[in-house]
């Protein structure tokens, strides 16, 4: 593949369009993304990093120095945020493992921008294949129709650690996710910092009146609650 597009960068637009529509019409490229290599047409590829997509063989982990050949000579389509969804939300994905689900939703973050990428699509976190740590510390992955809390707030999830289940990323990892927890409807509902209610009370029992005005707590009140 490096030697063909070598030679096309000196050749004319005709040569790009033959090769095209050889590897269009014939299995030209290898696929080693199992254990046993595989032949596709382009149709039947995806140029895509760390990420599966059923039906379609993924291209950009193996070949990653060859991009511009596979989505710009070949023209292979790039990953879209509507393809993730379509994994996540489907219901035959039964043998998903937890790396995977993790990779989806971190790369799904990645590609969702906006409201224009959710269009035409409903997106229903009940529907979509989540990773969880249960109470007891092990991993599972299942539709999101269960309750769950998200660690954005990592004080609070040490609090509930061993008494609610978790979505499985860590609090440092939020950051990778946090463009899909904003845009898929009911999951900034599931941060921990939502589900909580945090507040602030004084003991009444051992209260006193102050006697030094630069003791009044008064005066200090906003620094300590910001």
């Amino acid at each position: 593949y490096e030697a063909l597009f070598d030679m096309l960068v000196a050749g004319d637009s005709s040569q790009r369009a033959k090769l095209r529509r050889a590897f269009g019409s014939e299995a030209l490229i290898c696929n080693f993304a199992s254990s046993t290599p595989s032949w596709h047409k382009t149709s039947e590829c995806i140029w895509a990093t760390n990420t599966h997509i059923p039906g379609r063989a993924s291209l950009g982990d193996h070949y990653s120095t060859l991009n511009e050949f596979f989505t710009g000579v070949l023209q292979i389509s790039e990953l879209t945020a509507h393809m993730i969804i379509d994994k996540l939300q489907d219901p035959d994905q039964k043998n998903l493992i937890r790396d995977e689900v993790r990779a989806t939703w971190q790369t799904l973050s990645s590609l969702i921008q906006n409201d224009t990428d959710r269009q035409g699509k409903k997106l229903d976190i009940s529907k979509m294949w989540i990773p969880l740590r249960l109470k007891d510390g092990t991993t599972v992955v299942r539709f999101g129709d269960v309750d769950f809390v998200i660690n954005d707030r990592e004080l609070l999830a040490n609090q509930f650690r061993n008494k609610v289940d978790f979505f499985d990323f860590e609090h440092q990892e939020i950051p990778s996710i946090r463009r899909a927890i904003e845009l898929v409807p009911g999951l900034q509902d599931c941060c921990i910092s939502n589900a909580v209610l945090e507040s602030t009370t004084v003991d009444g029992e051992s209260a006193k009146i102050v006697s030094h005005p630069e003791r009044d707590i008064k005066r200090k009140a906003h620094a300590i609650l910001r």
